[in-house]
């Protein structure tokens, strides 16, 4: 299960994150609810997740301030912004720190439930990618051990060797 924390100055909207999306379905665990961005970061500095999903206007540390931390510090968590405003210069920061959506806050959370889709896709593709590349490693280095040995051999067999 992918572990989701969220934060949401607004206690109507964080009621609504933990009673409205069937986190279970999406092959998900709503780990932790916080009220501002600093409560959440202090909570991922010891329990990292796998998504974000943060109000952009809070009190202490807004949701560009969420983002950048989990770009510089947990690149590969996935961050989902939710918003209010349909403000320009919000979704222009978010694109700088790899924010997966920028979901509009409306009365269902279809879109929310999307962006979790989608993170979940992004987060499936890098770890297909990482153990393709684990695996090439491994090949190469059996690859490497099996022209040790070879070379080894033939060193042992040749004509000069016997001499």
């Amino acid at each position: 299960m992918y572990k989701v924390i969220a934060a949401d100055d607004e206690p109507m909207v964080r009621k609504a994150l933990e009673s409205l999306i069937d986190w279970e379905s999406l092959n998900c665990h709503l780990d932790y609810v916080a009220s501002n961005g600093k409560e959440l970061i202090e909570y991922a500095e010891k329990n990292q997740p796998d998504i974000v999903v943060t109000d952009i206007k809070m009190p202490e540390a807004d949701g560009i301030a969420v983002a950048k931390y989990f770009h510089e510090n947990h690149s590969s968590t996935k961050v989902i912004l939710l918003t209010a405003y349909a403000d320009f210069s919000y979704a222009k920061q978010a694109i700088s720190y790899n924010v997966v959506e920028y979901v509009t806050k409306t009365g269902d959370f279809d879109d929310v439930v999307a962006a979790v889709k989608k993170s979940i896709q992004q987060l499936e593709q890098e770890r297909q990618k990482q153990e393709a590349l684990q695996t090439s490693s491994q090949v190469a280095q059996h690859y490497n051990n099996l022209a040790q040995h070879y070379t080894h051999l033939i060193t042992q067999l040749s004509p000069n060797s016997q001499q």
